[in-house]
């Protein structure tokens, strides 16, 4: 039986796709020698591959087509808070008016110092969330927001349901994040929780933790 050397695993194939974005267009070329791949983009966040290998006697051998799946794929999208398009699906009453510092979009959390700003998690200059903005408006906009419990939709996604929320970091400010902030001084503080990939219930006043130490 005539034996065939691939010089790389179908694992490293794997991992060489999973991290190739995907294209409209079919890709070709060679991981290394003696393996040849193509890349026709089969669907959204999969890919076809076909492995093809060389024998010692230069005959070329298919091995067939493997439907690769990206990690998005796998695992679900990841988290993220797209800033805008918020909507605001409930909240429990407790709301009150606001002259803006600065300008936010609809379910931004905001925080006070020295006038009404969005909440930033970064040390040394940290703005602790105090209420959720229930409209956009822009610096000197008196706006309502909610200093209770808020169910907001619309721009968050990627979320497990049950996870806690977070205040962003860096220029994030008045964003949501699903990872504890990691620096010590950022505000850990959970404001929130998902109840589904795309909901969550924002509640900036139960303070679940505190300051990381």
């Amino acid at each position: 039986m005539k034996k065939v050397f691939l010089s790389v695993m179908l694992v490293v194939v794997l991992l060489s796709v999973m991290v190739t974005p995907a294209c409209a267009a079919e890709k070709s070329g060679t991981i290394s020698t003696g393996v040849n791949w193509e890349l026709p983009v089969a669907a959204a966040g999969a890919a076809v591959v076909t492995i093809l290998a060389v024998t010692k006697r230069k005959e070329i051998k298919k091995f067939g087509k493997f439907l690769l799946l990206s990690p998005l794929a796998i695992f679900g999208a990841a988290f993220a808070d797209g800033g805008t398009g918020g909507l605001i699906l409930g909240h429990d009453g407790v709301v009150g008016n606001i002259t803006l510092a600065e300008g936010c979009r609809k379910g931004d959390l905001l925080g006070y110092s020295s006038g009404w700003y969005k909440a930033l998690a970064t040390t040394p200059n940290q703005i602790y969330a105090m209420a959720v903005a229930l409209m956009d408006g822009v610096t000197g906009d008196v706006i309502q927001v909610c200093f209770g419990k808020t169910k907001l939709g619309g721009r968050l996604s990627g979320m497990t349901p049950g996870n806690p929320l977070y205040c962003a970091e860096g220029t994030d400010d008045g964003q949501y994040t699903d990872t504890a902030p990691s620096t010590t001084g950022d505000v850990t503080t959970i404001v929130g929780y998902s109840v589904s990939a795309t909901e969550a219930i924002i509640d900036p006043r139960a303070r679940a933790t505190s300051l990381s130490g």
